[in-house]
């Protein structure tokens, strides 16, 4: 890494680090703590406790939903899994923190960490961003340090032209910027491309320019460096003089570094010069120097090198039989560097699957510990809320049943009332009639009088009649004298009084009716009071009535009035009980969120885990994955690896789905890597009897009643001669469907599940073989693609699927995918996903 990208690194992690202690200045909180000490003991170089906090403080910012934070930590544990020597997981955290925070640091990060991979394609990618975000800031320096590594990484992949006219570029930059030994640097760089591109004659006066450079810098290193390239050079013009003088004036300046590895490399280069101008003896005298100086400072490397050129020396001489003891010892050195690398290789290979074990336990461990004391606090929460809400229906039961009764009594109280007004009104009525009656009375009366008058009357005109009858006698005894005088006055007199007596008896008559009809009337009337006064009576004890009624009313006001000052205070106890439930609710929300947060961080780990689509794109040439799983997380998972020129590839249905599942997917695939990427078996059914075994190990299985296990398909793809392809296949309760010369043909896995109940002593699977042509398709699928309902709870069948492997087997792979997916909608509509769903689908 060159010093101006260490530069940048330094200084953003140091303002990371700012930023993260600005937010309190006198305390940390306990997450900025774990960070604190994720740094601390990655200093320690103690990487497995820093990493352990590294994932906790991950998972605590992401419940937090801090982005910039979750940024820093992925950042820092890229740097962490740099540090440790595992450039797959620091890329796959650079790649996390580059996702919410696109940093320069971060962007040069990543390309040198797929460059470390030898993914240069990617690496190109990442570094010609950040050329151009330089660019875009004129950024000299920053511009400077990525033409440099675009310019390695075309040397690497041969495109020794690109190489060249970035090498160019960067020369103008240093000029512009005034550094000589930028300038040199750029010079030789373009010296070395001009080679490449057989451009000799540019290439040695690229070299010359780039020594003069050099030597007014005094650097003897890279004087000796350009030296070299320069002897190589004249080499290959034919120059052999120059050549000489080159590698000699070089050597000089070694021997005076008293640097025993470049002085034997520099001794095998004049020794070829030497082997080709024919001159054995000079080139013998020094291949035994490089011999001398590479076994003093222990270079295999270079004595590999010097056995080579000795055993071409005693070839030219004749001598065969030395010529193979030092070609044999040529050959024993490189098998030793090559044993050397590939044990390097391995170890870096074994290096990475423990850490990668590492971090899945550290993440299982977490997940594992937050879930359940979340389900713990979401139990006991659940349960206070259950008897909070059972005690408030309880109290809306007797609110609703007092609330009821208040409504009954009101109706009473009003069907009293108008009962009471109907009284009032008919006693208002029986008033009237009782005061008509009384004017009837009082008339009756008067009439009464008035008999009686009629009667006085009467006796008075007896009275005047008696008198006159006396008066009249005594008349008689007087007209007896006058009689024959008055003899006509009398006849007259006899009239009138005739007259008047008939006067008198209709008078008399008249009267008598009158009394005869008064009497009646009396009957009547008395008959009538007499009603009347029965009525009143009854009247009075009614109204004795509807006022006893009105003091029971008054006392059953009283107590309404009384339950309506309990029912307020049960209203106002209901009210805080349902503020609380609230509250709780709130709480469990936040719980529940926390719970969520959790099983989203688990999503993040489960999705991380999974081969990532750039790694399947450049492993496969042509495919699709179907994943879709029923919950957050899912119950399903896939895996693939290549080794060497086998690819292992599997998709896998755990028991459950869920976070249960989750956690069995995670102990599947931990156990995958382990068995194949550690262990190196390759036969597909030799995996899974592993697999098994693996299976009851982790979950204890042969002492307890655990019967959690695995569906599994699994296949290994080899490429086979002419064209063909020789897929090997082992299945525990799953089928392979294939494609074969546009024929649907299927290989049916054996009937027994990876973990679980086991009757037999051994538990055994079977390796199935097909050859298929190159462009033929292989799906891998777990069962909840088949066993989707329909809204009338109709399963998929494996006869849909085989449907529709018919209708889309010549589709291209992303129009397939498509295909399965829209017949699957069609098929489900609006009903609930059973189960989680995974297939694979695959062009050979």
């Amino acid at each position: 890494m060159d010093n101006n990208n260490m530069l940048r690194s330094a200084l953003f992690i140091c303002l990371s680090i700012l930023l993260s202690t600005t937010t309190s200045i006198y305390a940390q909180s306990p997450t900025d703590e774990l960070l604190q000490k994720a740094r601390n003991s990655k200093q320690k170089k103690q990487y497995a406790t820093a990493l352990d906090f590294y994932l906790q403080a991950s998972q605590a910012y992401a419940r937090k939903n801090n982005p910039q934070k979750l940024s820093l930590v992925h950042y820092e544990t890229g740097l962490l899994y740099e540090q440790w020597g595992v450039n797959e997981k620091a890329l796959e955290y650079y790649l996390l923190a580059y996702k919410t925070n696109p940093d320069i640091t971060i962007t040069n990060r990543i390309g040198n960490a797929y460059t470390q991979l030898g993914n240069y394609d990617k690496a190109l990618v990442y570094h010609q961003r950040s050329l151009a975000i330089y660019e875009q800031k004129n950024d000299l320096p920053g511009q400077i340090a990525s033409l440099k590594r675009l310019i390695d990484i075309y040397n690497v992949k041969s495109q020794f032209a690109k190489a060249l006219e970035y090498s160019q570029k960067m020369r103008q930059l240093q000029e512009k910027t005034g550094n000589k030994k930028g300038v040199a640097e750029a010079v030789n760089r373009i010296g070395y491309f001009y080679k490449y591109t057989n451009q000799l004659p540019q290439s040695l006066q690229a070299f010359t320019e780039a020594l003069q450079l050099y030597k007014e810098l005094n650097d003897l290193e890279q004087m000796c460096t350009i030296l070299t390239n320069k002897g190589v050079i004249y080499q290959l013009l034919g120059d052999n003089k120059n050549s000489l003088l080159s590698f000699f004036e070089a050597a000089k300046i070694r021997e005076s570094q008293k640097k025993e590895v470049q002085i034997a490399e520099l001794c095998n280069y004049i020794a070829a010069v030497y082997v080709v101008m024919g001159d054995d003896e000079n080139a013998q005298l020094y291949t035994e120097r490089a011999i001398k100086f590479g076994k003093n400072a222990n270079s295999k490397a270079t004595l590999m090198r010097s056995y080579e050129t000795l055993s071409t020396i005693y070839q030219h001489r004749g001598s065969n039989r030395r010529a193979l003891k030092y070609y044999k010892l040529h050959a024993k050195i490189k098998d030793e560097l090559a044993t050397q690398a590939n044990q390097k290789q391995k170890a870096l290979q074994q290096k990475q699957a423990i850490v990668d074990k590492k971090e899945k336990e550290l993440r299982l461990l977490l997940v594992d510990k937050e879930v359940q004391g979340l389900a713990l606090n979401k139990a006991k929460l659940e349960a206070e809320k259950k008897a909070k809400e059972n005690e408030l229906l309880r109290r809306d039961k007797e609110l609703l049943r007092q609330t009821q009764a208040l409504q009954q009594a009101k109706l009473q109280q009003q069907a009293l009332e108008q009962q009471k007004a109907k009284q009032s009104l008919l006693l208002t009525q029986q008033q009237l009639n009782k005061e008509k009656q009384a004017k009837k009375i009082a008339l009756l009366q008067q009439q009464g009088k008035l008999q009686k008058l009629a009667i006085e009357q009467k006796e008075l005109k007896e009275k005047e009649i008696q008198k006159e009858n006396e008066l009249l006698q005594k008349s008689k005894e007087v007209q007896a004298l006058k009689l024959q005088s008055e003899k006509n006055k009398r006849k007259e007199r006899e009239k009138f009084y005739i007259g008047v007596g008939i006067l008198l008896s209709i008078i008399i008559v008249l009267v008598l009716g009158s009394f005869i009809m008064a009497r009646r009337a009396n009957k009547k009337l008395e008959t009538k009071n007499n009603v009347i006064e029965s009525k009143n009576s009854l009247l009075e004890t009614k109204q004795e009535e509807i006022e006893t009624q009105n003091n029971e009313l008054q006392k059953k006001q009283q107590e309404i009035a009384t339950q309506n000052e309990e029912l307020m205070q049960n209203q106002e106890e209901i009210i805080a009980q349902r503020d609380f439930i609230e509250s709780s609710n709130q709480q469990l929300l936040r719980q529940n969120d926390k719970i969520m947060a959790s099983i989203n961080y688990a999503q993040n780990i489960q999705q991380a885990i999974l081969p990532f689509n750039e790694r399947m794109s450049e492993t496969l040439e042509d495919h699709f994955v179907m994943y879709k799983p029923k919950d957050v997380v899912s119950g399903d998972f896939y895996w693939m690896n290549k080794i060497e020129n086998q690819i292992f590839i599997a998709a896998v249905d755990c028991t459950g789905h869920g976070v249960p599942g989750a956690f069995m997917s995670m102990i599947g695939f931990s156990l995958l890597n382990e068995i194949v990427n550690e262990k190196r078996v390759k036969s597909p059914a030799s995996i899974l009897e592993q697999l098994h075994l693996g299976v009851r190990f982790a979950l204890k299985q042969a002492k307890s009643d655990n019967t959690d296990g695995m569906d599994v398909c699994f296949c290994r793809i080899d490429e086979a001669k002419e064209g063909k392809v020789l897929v090997t296949f082992a299945g525990a309760k799953r089928s392979l469907y294939y494609v074969n010369d546009g024929n649907i043909g299927q290989l049916k896995g054996d009937r027994t599940s990876i973990g679980g109940w086991q009757h037999e002593e051994k538990r055994e699977f079977t390796n199935e073989e097909i050859t298929l042509n190159k462009g033929d398709l292989i799906y891998l699928t777990t069962d909840g693609y088949v066993d989707m309902p329909s809204p009338k709870r109709r399963s998929f069948t494996e006869k849909g699927l085989l449907k529709v492997i018919e209708e889309a087997k010549l589709l291209p792979m992303k129009e397939q995918i498509t295909a399965f997916e829209q017949a699957l909608a069609n098929h489900q509509k609006n009903a609930e996903q059973r189960d989680d769903i995974t297939m694979i689908g695959i062009q050979v």
